[in-house]
């Protein structure tokens, strides 16, 4: 079974039967309609109609009364790494299942299941290009899809991929946003590349808008609680920022960086106490965060615990220094390695 057919299956043990089984029977359609489309991008009619009468016979057996308002959890893993998008025609049908709207859905899907060509052989031939590493060529394959098929989800995914290998930011930013209000799961993920690429804009109201819609799809997550707190930081929104690396925290009290980050703001606040905890406890945590040691050492300093201080000092000035050595032959090794390269090669 998928990640995509077992996350749905999830929400299934909440239901009482016959109810249960009449969605299991619309989430197995949704499922292998979602393979037809994204997995398996060859010509697969029948599939694709078989699919949608199974989602139409399980939606059928719910019945006026039972059937399911919008809900996130029908529709799988949020925070999928790879998301379930739509070929063009089928791009209404999935807004509609997003909504809720599964009667519509299911009519729009079957409009679409009968359009005589999509876009798929030229996704295929994009694809090949990106593999290849012919990022350029795959971009220009990829903007002429989208231009053709503006509907195309996985056509603005891929393109939004490709554009952020060749480091166009805010184009990549762009075609992300198109497609996060279609994508039956990844929705997490998709916000989380938004955010990060509008950050690396400079556009932090952007950036905090899409990794708090991120947070409401996973709350669960603590790295989404930490690039909120990321961002917060970088607004000088303090107490917001402390608020997400507790919560953090609080999902994993394994989590060394997120205790660096809250003895750092205590440090900063003058909680001395309360900084040193936190520091000490990200320190045991994970001993090689260097500047959770410095700032450990000033906030014992703060403290009159002037010889912990020193001791504190003395191990960060002594890992900065082996650290300095490591870049050094790191470097060493590397243009050693560049020069034995250009003299074998043949002239």
């Amino acid at each position: 079974m998928t990640r995509f057919a077992t996350s749905l299956a999830l929400v299934l043990v909440l239901l009482p039967w016959p109810v249960a089984g009449q969605k299991a029977l619309f989430v197995d359609g949704l499922t292998e309609l979602a393979d037809a489309m994204t997995t398996t991008l060859s010509e697969n009619r029948a599939q694709v109609n078989a699919a949608i009468d199974r989602m139409a016979t399980g939606l059928e057996g719910w019945g006026a009364q039972a059937a399911p308002s919008a809900d996130d959890s029908l529709l799988g893993d949020e925070a999928a790494a790879i998301p379930v998008l739509p070929l063009a025609a089928y791009a209404e049908g999935f807004a509609h299942l997003r909504r809720g709207e599964y009667r519509d859905a299911i009519a729009s899907l079957r409009r679409a299941a009968a359009a005589a060509t999509d876009e798929r052989s030229q996704l295929v031939a994009a694809a090949q290009l990106a593999q290849e590493g012919r990022h350029l060529e795959a971009e220009r394959a990829l903007r002429s899809i989208v231009t053709a098929w503006p509907d195309s989800g996985v056509g603005h995914w891929w393109l939004g991929r490709v554009y952020e290998n060749i480091n166009r930011i805010a184009e990549a930013r762009q075609e992300y946003e198109k497609v996060v209000s279609v994508a039956l799961t990844g929705r997490a993920s998709i916000y989380a590349s938004i955010g990060r690429l509008s950050h690396a804009e400079g556009d932090f109201a952007r950036a905090t808008e899409a990794f708090e819609r991120r947070l409401r799809l996973t709350p669960n997550d603590p790295l989404a609680h930490k690039h909120l707190a990321w961002v917060y930081l970088e607004q000088d929104r303090t107490e917001a920022a402390l608020a997400e690396l507790d919560a953090a925290v609080a999902i994993d009290p394994r989590d060394a960086e997120a205790y660096a980050a809250i003895g750092r703001i205590r440090l900063d606040a003058g909680i001395h106490a309360d900084a040193i905890v936190a520091l000490r406890r990200a320190l045991d945590l994970k001993p090689t965060l260097h500047e959770a040691r410095y700032a450990l050492a000033l906030a014992l300093k703060q403290t009159g615990r002037g010889d912990e201080a020193a001791r504190e000092m003395e191990l960060f000035e002594r890992a900065r220094r082996e650290s300095t050595e490591d870049r050094r032959r790191t470097m060493a090794t590397e243009a050693q390695r560049q020069e034995e390269a250009r003299q074998d090669k043949p002239r």
